[in-house]
C-alpha cells in the first residue's frame, strides 16, 4: 500500500500537512487515521488476530464435544468368484421339494455409526479448559501487539509534532532575520549602518535560512517515519508534495 500526498481531511476539505500539524483538532484526526491504518496493516497484530480466531474455533469445538456425537460411516463388500472341491455342492435331501437355500455370490454392507461417550474421565473438560486458557493467552498477545503498533505511531507523531514546532519557529526566525537584513541594507545605503553591521545581518540571515532548511528536512523525515510506523509508503505525488514543502517560498528568496 502507498500513502497519498501529505494532506489530512479537515472541516473545510483537505489541508496541507504543515497546516494540519499546526491545527490541533486536525492533528488529532491525523492521529486517528494513522492508528487505524496501523491496526489494519501491522503484521504482528494481524498474525496475533489470526491465532485468536483459531483458538476460538478450538474452544468452540471442545465445548461442542459434550453434546455432539461422533459420527462415522463404514462400508464393506464381499464377492465370491468361485468354489471347487468337496462340499462345493449342497447335499441332496430325501425330500425332493426341500433343499438348501442358495447364497448369493456377492454381498455388501453400508452403515452409519454415532457414539456419544457418557464418561471419559474428565478428558473433555480438560480439553475445554485448555482451549479456554489458550484463547485467553492469544488475546493477551493480540492486545500487546496492538499496543506496540499504536505506541510506534504515537511516538512517531510526537516526534513529528515537535519537529514541526521547531520548523515553525525557524520559519519565524528566518522571516525576522530577513526583515532585519532589509532594514540594515537600507541603513547602509543611506550611510546609517556600517559594513560590519551589514555583514553581521547577512550572516544572521544565512544562518536562519540554514536552520529553516534543516528543521524542514527533520520535520519531513519525521513525517516519513510516521507513515512507515503506520504501514504506509510514499508515492510520487506524496514525494512531490514533500519537495514543495522543502522549497523556500519566492518571498523568502527575495529577502
Amino acid at each position: 500500500d502507498r500513502a497519498s500526498a501529505p494532506k489530512v481531511d479537515g472541516a473545510d476539505g483537505p489541508l496541507p500537512l504543515e497546516a494540519a500539524i499546526r491545527r490541533r483538532s486536525t492533528f488529532h484526526a491525523l492521529t486517528d487515521q494513522l492508528l487505524e491504518r496501523a491496526r489494519s496493516t501491522d503484521p504482528a497484530l494481524r498474525a496475533a488476530l489470526e491465532i485468536v480466531a483459531v483458538r476460538e474455533r478450538e474452544l468452540l469445538a471442545a465445548r461442542r464435544a459434550f453434546t455432539l456425537p461422533e459420527v462415522s460411516a463404514f462400508a464393506s463388500a464381499e464377492i465370491r468368484l468361485g468354489e471347487e472341491g468337496a462340499g462345493d455342492e449342497p447335499p441332496e435331501l430325501p425330500f425332493p421339494d426341500v433343499g438348501f437355500p442358495e447364497t448369493p455370490d456377492s454381498s455388501w454392507t453400508l452403515g452409519v455409526r454415532a457414539t456419544l461417550p457418557l464418561f471419559t474421565g474428565g478428558a473433555r473438560s480438560a480439553r475445554a479448559a485448555e482451549a479456554a486458557l489458550d484463547l485467553a493467552a492469544a488475546r493477551v498477545l493480540a492486545e500487546d501487539a496492538g499496543r506496540r503498533a499504536e505506541e510506534r505511531v504515537r511516538r512517531a507523531l510526537v516526534d513529528l509534532d515537535t519537529a514541526y514546532a521547531a520548523a515553525h519557529q525557524a520559519q519565524e526566525a528566518a522571516t525576522a532575520a530577513g526583515v532585519a537584513y532589509a532594514v540594515v541594507v537600507d541603513g547602509y545605503q543611506n550611510g546609517a549602518e556600517s559594513l560590519t553591521t551589514l555583514l553581521d545581518a547577512q550572516a544572521s540571515l544565512r544562518t536562519a535560512r540554514l536552520s529553516l532548511a534543516t528543521t524542514r528536512y527533520a520535520a519531513l523525515t519525521r513525517w516519513y517515519q510516521s507513515q512507515r510506523a503506520a504501514g504506509n509508503f510514499l508515492d510520487a505525488e506524496a514525494i512531490q508534495a514533500l519537495e514543495d514543502l522543502l522549497t523556500p517560498q519566492p518571498a523568502e528568496l527575495a529577502r
